[in-house]
């Protein structure tokens, strides 16, 4: 007891000293405490402010895909933006649909505005979310915000049937639609961008390195099944499945059907005297369109070397003009039946078509282009029979194909390759070995291309033809030969070669096997393989191989753009 007593002036400041620091730590734990909790509320609170931006992004993304992925909202369409009480026109239509959630102390809703950036199958959208937090009274006592953007993409939805090249571009057919890509001048895309003479001055629509849409006006194409395209120098024509024939692109010398001399970045449906018919098959090459309709053929365009068939050289016509029948053993006879027209013709001043199963000719002859046993300086201005007395004697042409440039003071270079009795047959220029003989000699009368090799024992099924090369489907394999310097062989060479070679193949891409329709044109070939993707290769300075390059492509390359593919966030 006298120890205590003696030492009571001690215990007392110390319990006092122990107490505070006892308050200290305790207030320091309760500051703690009350940082983590608030931070607790203010990471749910800028959750979702997150989650509201993603509900936005969503919302904006099934707007699009309603309309075909064009922009309804917002400044950019002349409405207001989009909110959760909004429809996708920026209407104010549910009211009572103010929030994305709210209950008496929070609240989270989005606004989207402009899209960032919008192309033929993605577009970058930028959601802004918002959380309110409120007061007893209902007041707004602190905001939180959140931003996402997110770059979608759509399925193209589109699985390749066929492909053509002209000058510099190329053109397939996809789910009955028509998409181009590559050198658009003159708008021979067909998207109704154009820069050139007369047109929209719109310096982002001149060239496409990958493909875009054939625009399907109301009153023209809207609605339209597209079965058959060809893509001739700067114009382009396609035909829907009830007989209507539609073009676009360069018209100077009326090469659109239309009657007039205006190019168009959009389809314009061909009239004059194919109104009121069925067209059963179009094609065309250089400046000349052609249709058959009712079994008899029609072109127009430029006359030049006879290339309208109607017994002109050097005029042109600007709406459709029955070609000439004049009766004769080599001619037409003015009862004939038309079925087919050739395929391809990027820059060439001929035209050729099947009668009654033997190929016809007409157009620039110098080096026997015609297959008439001659070869002259003299166009050949009305259908003319190819020979039938040599290697095709007696046999059936089934398909037919032609490419190449007009005369010119070195001489032109057209050749043609016809397919009958399931082999193939080729006339014309042959400097490079497109002819397919194992020589480069020209022939104004059909050769057969070489059977012994790679071609062995296939039948083939199809024959398109490029500037100074050819290629054919054979047995669903690809095989091409004749000029290869820009890789249009596919082989992987930019060799040329004289006599057919198979085209690269890969597992899982292009197979000996898979192809299902081949296409040429220009310096280009291209085959749709039977899942739908579209494969192209050769030259490709503008854009015109679609896989968003400018390298020419010696191997068989996708078009990406036009490859099947389900939605896809990237973030």
């Amino acid at each position: 007891m006298k120890y205590l007593n003696s030492n009571k002036a001690f215990i007392l400041p110390t319990v006092i000293a122990i107490s505070i620091t006892i308050l200290a730590v305790i207030s320091a734990l309760l500051v703690l405490t009350s940082a983590s909790y608030k931070g607790g509320y203010v990471d749910h609170y800028q959750k979702l402010a997150d989650e509201a931006a993603e509900a936005g992004s969503a919302y904006a993304t099934a707007c699009l895909t309603l309309s075909s992925h064009v922009q309804t909202w917002g400044p950019a369409a002349g409405k207001s933006n989009l909110t959760p009480n909004s429809d996708c026109n920026g209407n104010n239509s549910y009211a009572s649909n103010a929030y994305v959630y709210s209950d008496a102390t929070v609240r989270t809703y989005f606004i989207v505005g402009n899209l960032d950036s919008s192309l033929q199958f993605s577009a970058q959208i930028s959601s802004q979310g918002y959380t309110e937090v409120l007061r007893t009274n209902g007041s707004i006592s602190r905001t939180y915000t959140s931003v996402q953007k997110k770059v979608i993409t759509w399925p193209t939805d589109v699985n390749g049937q066929m492909s053509a090249s002209g000058t510099n571009r190329t053109c397939a057919i996809a789910s009955y639609s028509v998409y181009c890509w590559g050198y658009n001048a003159y708008g021979q895309l067909g998207n109704g961008m154009y820069l050139g003479t007369g047109g929209t001055d719109n310096p982002s629509s001149i060239d496409s390195k990958v493909p875009v849409k054939v625009k399907r006006d109301a009153g023209v194409m809207a609605g339209k099944d597209i079965i058959k395209i060809f893509v001739a120098q700067y114009h382009s024509c396609a035909l829907s499945s009830d007989g209507l024939m539609y073009c676009w692109g360069y018209n100077n010398l009326g090469q659109l059907g239309a009657g007039d001399n205006i190019d168009s970045a959009v389809p314009k449906q061909v009239g004059g005297a194919l109104a009121g018919k069925t067209i059963t098959d179009i094609g065309g090459s250089g400046n000349i369109s052609c249709a058959i309709a009712l079994s008899k053929i029609y072109c127009w365009g430029s006359g030049v070397a006879g290339g309208t068939g109607i017994g002109t050289s050097g005029s042109y016509v600007t709406t459709p003009t029955a070609v000439s029948a004049t009766n004769t053993a080599t001619t037409l006879a003015t009862n004939y039946a038309a079925t087919a027209l050739s395929t391809s013709g990027s820059r060439a001043q001929n035209m050729c078509a099947i009668v009654s199963a033997k190929a016809y000719c007409w157009g620039q002859n110098d080096v026997g282009s015609v297959g008439n046993g001659v070869s002259s300086a003299t166009p050949v201005t009305v259908p003319t029979k190819v020979i039938d007395t040599g290697v095709l004697s007696g046999k059936s042409v089934t398909a037919i194909s032609l490419d190449g440039y007009i005369s010119t003071a070195s001489g032109g270079y057209t050749h043609a390759c016809a397919i009958a009795n399931g082999a193939v047959y080729c006339w014309g220029e042959n400097n490079y070995g497109q002819l397919g003989d194992n020589t480069t000699n020209d022939s104004n009368v059909p050769v057969a291309v070489i059977a012994s090799g790679v071609l062995n024992g296939k039948t083939i099924e199809d024959v398109r033809v490029g500037l100074r090369h050819s290629c054919v489907r054979a047995s669903g394999g690809a095989y091409c030969w004749g000029l290869g310097t820009n890789g249009q062989l596919g082989d992987g060479t930019k060799v040329s070669k004289s006599v057919p070679v198979a085209i690269a193949t890969a597992a899982g891409q292009v197979t000996s096997s898979n192809v299902i329709s081949i296409g040429a044109g220009g310096n280009r070939g291209c085959a749709v393989v039977t899942d739908g993707r579209t494969f192209c290769w050769g030259l490709n300075s503008s854009g015109q191989i679609g896989d968003g390059t400018l390298i020419d492509r010696a191997f068989p390359t996708e078009s990406l753009f036009l490859r099947p593919k389900g939605n896809q966030y990237i973030f």
